[in-house]
């Protein structure tokens, strides 16, 4: 499975932008004209402390590997094995976890619905599995997930 927070942790983003735009320092933060689009002022701003960036102008924000995705047109595995070549730490591609839900083939036969369901099992499985701290993006992901699933529900109840 991936361990997106481990590696996002090792990253550097100052180092992950700096190496891309030219970046200087304004206090606490690093500024920059923003990669995303056109602009004369600085307003593009990286907090080394928080690891993040955010654009005052366009409202891009993110971590380094949603910098990565964004400025280099990258997948999210893309810009994983990026950074996980960037920071010495492997993706085990062989876990259970990195496996899809279901294949492609069998998502064109399932409904909405049915694919929701297998998303809502498959996020809490993985949030008891092992005793493990559920992150807050897997709590979210699973209560969209369900709120989608009572939507279909409900959309199907009123056919």
């Amino acid at each position: 499975m991936i361990n997106k927070d481990r590696i996002i942790g090792a990253a550097d983003i100052v180092d992950i932008i700096g190496s891309r735009i030219e970046l200087k320092k304004a206090g606490k933060n690093w500024m920059a004209c923003c990669p995303f689009h056109s602009e004369k002022t600085p307003s593009f701003s990286v907090n080394e402390q928080k690891q993040f960036f955010m654009c005052f102008g366009c409202g891009a924000s993110g971590d380094a590997g949603g910098f990565l995705m964004d400025y280099e047109k990258l997948s999210f595995m893309e810009a994983m094995e990026k950074l996980s070549k960037i920071t010495g730490i492997p993706i085990d591609h062989d876990s259970p976890g990195s496996k899809p839900i279901v294949s492609n083939r069998r998502m064109k036969e399932l409904s909405d619905a049915e694919l929701t369901e297998k998303l809502v099992v498959a996020i809490y499985k993985k949030m008891l599995a092992d005793g493990k701290a559920v992150s807050d993006a897997d709590k979210k992901r699973a209560s969209v997930a369900a709120a989608r699933l009572r939507e279909i529900a409900k959309m199907k109840m009123n056919m």
